[in-house]
């Protein structure tokens, strides 16, 4: 039976945020430019804001979204991984370890393999949300895969 781990909202933040992190900043800085400064005020106090969003939204995108997978389904005895589409299929005994980050926005399951895949040592995902939305289901995930490695030996 396939179960899907990762959230469906995955390929919003990796293809249409970093259109939005452009767009956003263009238009602030737009309307900067465009607005009527008043005598003895600098222009810049309105350019700089608009000018620091663009790298913070980069770094934010880079480090804490861009590497999630697309997709990720529990197989039973394997994953199912999908990322700009190459598909793995990682059998449970080839992870090594289950970490979550839940200090981070978006939450993170890091998969760390033993024997790497066509996707890497490492697969990392945002995890399904809790009914209702609050909190998520990354500590369950990480859970359930060291009981059924241990109990597969």
């Amino acid at each position: 039976m396939k179960k899907r781990l990762s959230a469906s909202g995955t390929f919003l933040k990796k293809r249409v945020m970093p259109f939005m992190m452009l767009v956003f900043p263009a238009i602030f800085l737009s309307l900067a430019v465009k607005a009527q400064v008043p005598t003895g005020q600098s222009r810049w106090a309105f350019l700089i804001p608009g000018m620091m969003m663009v790298p913070l939204f980069f770094m934010q995108w880079k480090f804490l979204v861009s590497d999630l997978a697309d997709e990720v389904y529990d197989l039973g005895d394997s994953l199912l991984v999908k990322n700009r589409g190459v598909e793995a299929s990682i059998p449970l005994r080839n992870i090594a370890r289950v970490t979550v980050s839940h200090f981070s926005n978006p939450v993170r399951v890091t998969v760390r393999l033993s024997v790497p895949c066509e996707l890497g040592d490492k697969i990392v995902f945002e995890p399904l949300l809790k009914w209702g939305g609050f909190g998520s289901r990354g500590r369950e995930i990480a859970d359930d895969f060291e009981r059924r490695r241990t109990l597969a030996g």
